[in-house]
């Protein structure tokens, strides 16, 4: 027996020739970790939900292919093929040949023209997949995609014969080509980008079975092949997925130029509605042709319709805006905006919204004649009182001669005010005074068409700005009525000259109450007279069809002898008259 002491000495070398054969591999399986984190970071780049956690190979090169046709532009090409290559090179294995143009050791396989042509993602077929390089093709349906700069609208005759002529030799019964323009690559030199379709059926029960795809190569371009991996060898559910395929080449998409087939939809075969549904929602059919072919399929057409029409009501509300803001910023980088002058109203009106509480705000009321810049002003201010509530956006209702208030677009989380454009009627501010002072409770809108449910918003802490025109009705008011002269409630801001600086600042010489009440109608006669509480005279006043400039010049003879009121009424609507003509 050796001495205790040569066996430990065996035990040690043994275990010292041993030891960097397991750092080798234990740094080598770090790197293939960190290869798949950064496979994992490429994905969430280009929106891949799923996300591997091992690094076992088949599933790293699973997860790869899911990646290719996605990392087509910019770095992502890069990025994908220095993951790649750290996996390779610590141990991984692909059991299928890396596409050269990620191996790096074939740079001419991928050409310029194939880089740049409209590689986009194979369509969404039912139980169809992309045909791996390396992989035998054996399948009794599959569909080819030619992409290649050189090709131009009139290449469709030749292709078209070509896909005839394929077919004929390789015994396929039902075939389908089209030639479409390359809508989302980028036209170079030569004018616009087209790409072809082609879809071969077998019906034989055989299909074809190949080693490559020598013999479907077209004017020098090899295909990308998309097979239909049914998992049915024959039956209905095999049909339905193969029909879907070369329906899909067959139907005119947008940016189809030409298409051709021999076996046709609603005479040999009837498309189902989820098929024209998934073109739709992949952008491949424009809102009209989707309205269009699904009438042939009778159910569900109504919800489809519901459907468009929402779609359509939406794109042109985001096209209303995306056109008005552009054409704000051509304005303002045209100078036709200048700064606005400052008004003590304005700062009032903006530090109700700072820190302080406040049960109620007011409203702030701008008046002026035409191309003064009330609207220009109030949008402004708005903007302002969205910085310091800290939200994005106002919503802006025109109002002129409605006297109701449609809120139901308004959305606090996202609304820091709103604007009340052109009112004609300062009664709409009255009328509506619980509402816009923004008192702290939940308001209804409107409701829906069915009577179901209501609008629910409120103007708490939130702006009102409203403006008026010089024709607006009842503008006396704002002077007169016990609760819109109160500046607790109203702020009122007269322009009389332009809102922005033009020069040195104007003086705003204050409202003539004898000019305000020569231009008042005789409703307008009426209603400051029941302002002042003295209803039964404003009726008496508006039967005789007492105006304005009657009133300056009314004095208590006339009134009793031609108005026919007593004594103590006429007493009183001169005074009423004379108050408002002292600023009173």
């Amino acid at each position: 027996m050796p001495p205790a002491r040569f066996k430990h000495g065996s035990k040690a070398k043994a275990a010292a020739k041993v030891a960097p054969v397991r750092s080798s591999y234990n740094a080598r399986s770090l790197q293939r970790r960190a290869a798949v984190g950064l496979l994992n970071g490429l994905a969430e780049t280009v929106g891949v939900k799923k996300i591997i956690k091992k690094t076992s190979s088949p599933k790293v090169e699973a997860f790869v292919r899911r990646l290719e046709p996605r990392c087509q532009a910019g770095d992502l090409p890069a990025r994908l093929r220095d993951a790649v290559l750290m996996f390779l090179s610590n141990g991984g294995v692909f059991y299928s040949k890396v596409l050269p143009a990620f191996a790096g050791d074939d740079p001419v396989a991928l050409t310029a023209d194939d880089a740049d042509a409209d590689c986009e993602a194979p369509p969404p077929l039912l139980r169809h997949k992309l045909l791996e390089q390396g992989f035998r093709l054996e399948a009794k349906a599959f569909m080819l995609t030619f992409n290649s700069r050189t090709f131009s609208a009139a290449t469709w005759s030749g292709f078209l014969s070509w896909v005839k002529e394929r077919r004929r030799l390789l015994g396929a019964r039902r075939w389908a080509a089209c030639w479409e323009l390359s809508e989302h690559a980028i036209a170079g030199a030569g004018g616009d980008v087209f790409h072809g379709h082609a879809y071969l059926w077998w019906t034989d029960g055989v299909g074809l079975r190949r080693r490559n795809t020598d013999d479907l190569v077209f004017d020098g371009v090899r295909p990308r092949v998309d097979t239909c991996m049914c998992q049915a060898t024959r039956g209905r559910a095999l049909r339905v997925a193969a029909a879907q395929g070369l329906w899909y080449v067959s139907v005119e998409k947008s940016g189809t130029v030409k298409s051709a087939a021999n076996f046709l939809a609603w005479r040999d075969y009837v498309p189902q509605a989820g098929w024209f549904r998934s073109l739709w929602e992949a952008h491949k059919l424009t809102d009209d042709k989707y309205a269009a072919y699904p009438l042939q399929v009778r159910a569900g057409h109504a919800d489809r319709k519901r459907d468009i029409a929402e779609v359509e009501a939406d794109e042109r509300r985001r096209a209303v805006r995306t056109h008005v803001s552009s054409e704000m910023a051509r304005l303002k980088a045209g100078g036709v905006f200048q700064d606005f002058r400052a008004f003590p109203e304005v700062d009032e009106f903006l530090r109700c919204f700072g820190d302080a509480p406040l049960c109620r705000r007011p409203v702030l009321a701008v008046v002026g004649g035409t191309n003064l810049g009330k609207s220009i002003l109030a949008a402004d201010i708005l903007k302002r009182v969205s910085g310091i509530l800290g939200v994005p956006d106002y919503l802006e209702v025109t109002v002129e001669g409605d006297a109701f208030l449609d809120f139901t677009d308004f959305d606090v989380r996202r609304h820091a005010g709103v604007l009340l454009d052109g009112i004609g009627d300062v009664t709409v501010l009255k009328h509506n005074r619980e509402v816009l002072q923004g008192r702290p409770k939940a308001c209804k809108a409107a409701r829906s068409p069915t009577m179901r449910f209501s609008t629910v918003y409120t103007l708490c802490r939130r702006a009102v700005v409203a403006t008026f025109d010089l024709s607006a009705a009842n503008l006396h008011m704002l002077d007169t009525d016990h609760w819109l002269s109160n500046r607790k409630n109203v702020i009122q801001l007269r322009l009389t000259a332009p809102a922005w600086k033009t020069g040195p600042a104007l003086a705003m010489p204050p409202p003539c109450p004898r000019a305000t009440m020569q231009t008042w109608s005789v409703d307008n006669v009426a209603s400051f007279l029941r302002g002042r509480d003295l209803a039964g005279l404003a009726s008496t006043l508006q039967t005789s069809g007492v105006d304005g400039a009657d009133l300056l010049n009314l004095d208590e003879g006339v009134l009793v002898k031609d108005v026919r009121v007593t004594p103590f009424g006429a007493r009183k609507i001169l005074r009423a008259r004379d108050a408002f003509l002292a600023g009173r």
